[in-house]
């Protein structure tokens, strides 16, 4: 978990839908040295149920397992040019710029912006 890679973004975004689907759940896999900082607004917020840390996952094994898990794949990032997750999670179905639930095999869209209420569409 790096600074650049901008989870404190998501981590307002999950705090504004919970409002709007309250079962929303955030997995952030990694370590590193962004997490103490999450780790913060997640408990001052009391987004515990709504954010959770899983630390290193195993490539190949575990973080696939991830990956298949999840309804959606974010990619907050401003600054990265050669995010390995990207490559990663195209793999999947997720569709680019968008994050994307499944919702009785059909997606809605949530466009995100900072600051910006959260609008579903």
């Amino acid at each position: 978990m790096a600074h650049e890679k901008n989870l404190d973004f998501l981590v307002e975004v999950v705090a504004r839908l919970r409002r709007q689907i309250p079962d929303v759940l955030l997995v952030i896999a990694g370590e590193g040295p962004a997490r103490p900082h999450l780790q913060s607004p997640v408990a001052r917020g009391a987004l515990e149920s709504s954010v959770l840390f899983v630390g290193y996952l195993q490539r190949g094994t575990e973080l696939n397992d991830c990956y298949r898990g999840g309804d959606v794949f974010v990619f907050a990032s401003r600054s990265e040019t050669q995010g390995l997750v990207l490559l990663e999670s195209l793999a999947r179905e997720w569709e680019s710029g968008a994050l994307a639930r499944r919702l009785n095999a059909s997606y809605a869209a949530f466009s995100v912006t900072a600051g910006a209420e959260v609008r579903i569409r």
